[in-house]
């Protein structure tokens, strides 16, 4: 609403927000899954279901109990899990007139390999792991289209639900747009590598909206927009930012160093990468 302040040091970190890609319906018709409060309304979501479908005396549609998730990475084969075990172990002892098994659950990513930034040997585990949950992973299958009450394939097949969950990919906060600095839509501000942002002195950008080149790396790829990564990326802004108050001009330089990943699936099963 207007406020200004006046800042002798600025650190954007403002995060990003879903990239639902220009596909049509996805907006209005999926839940997003960024935080707890998504966590909650999909829980939410599915514990409706079971509530209206226990009350329809007549022939239930299918598309009541099929749940959709859309992205296959950490973040949607946790979602996935979590549907399962929330249906298996905590629903279906209170809903005795409701089949657990009629409850579908799909998995759909564009890409060959679910959790592709993990190691083959775990990608297996997992997907093996899913199969025994009988959720339906279908790879290289891409939405073209969202409505209320299906999902709509390239190739033409089209599958009945009224519960998407969108965890696709991310982009950076697109409020930034509109602070006049270097910033690509793609990726977010960018910054050289004490983060401090292309062309200003006394401006820094760390996390998800910013665009930190990974040194790792040879192609010029950028840091993964993870927790770990925006925790390291504080760390050094700060120091950076105390050293530049000082007048020092012996800047730290960023490296990113990942710790591993865990995604667990289900209350008793995780595949885990650690230090490599």
């Amino acid at each position: 609403g207007g406020l200004e302040f006046p800042y002798d040091q600025l650190i954007i970190s403002l995060g990003g927000m879903p990239n639902f890609f220009g596909i049509p319906g996805v907006q209005e018709h999926s839940m997003t899954m960024r935080g707890v409060e998504d966590a909650e309304h999909v829980r939410n979501r599915v514990i409706e279901r079971f509530e209206e479908v226990s009350l329809i005396r007549e022939e239930v549609p299918d598309s009541k109990l099929t749940f959709v998730v859309i992205g296959g990475g950490a973040t949607g084969v946790e979602v996935a899990s979590e549907i399962h075990t929330l249906v298996h172990e905590n629903l279906a002892p209170d809903y005795p007139n409701i089949d657990p098994y009629r409850v579908r659950i799909f998995l759909l990513e564009a890409l060959p390999n679910i959790l592709p930034e993990l190691d083959p040997a775990l990608r297996r585990a997992a997907r093996t792991r899913l199969a025994n949950e009988r959720i339906e992973v279908m790879v290289g299958a891409m939405a073209e289209e969202i409505t209320e009450n299906c999902v709509k394939l390239k190739g033409g097949r089209e599958i009945l639900t009224e519960n998407v969950i969108w965890t696709a990919g991310n982009r950076p906060n697109q409020t930034i747009q509109d602070f006049g600095l270097p910033f690509d839509v793609r990726t977010g501000v960018q910054v050289d590598l004490t983060l401090r942002v292309e062309g200003h002195d006394n401006i820094w950008s760390i996390g998800d909206c910013a665009a930190v080149q990974d040194v790792r790396q040879e192609d010029g790829a950028i840091v993964p927009p993870t927790a770990q990564a925006a925790i390291q990326e504080g760390h050094l802004v700060a120091k950076n930012v105390i050293k530049t108050i000082d007048g020092e001009d012996d800047l730290g330089e960023f490296k990113y160093k990942p710790i591993g990943q865990l995604v667990e699936l289900g209350s008793d099963f995780a595949v885990n990468e650690v230090m490599g």
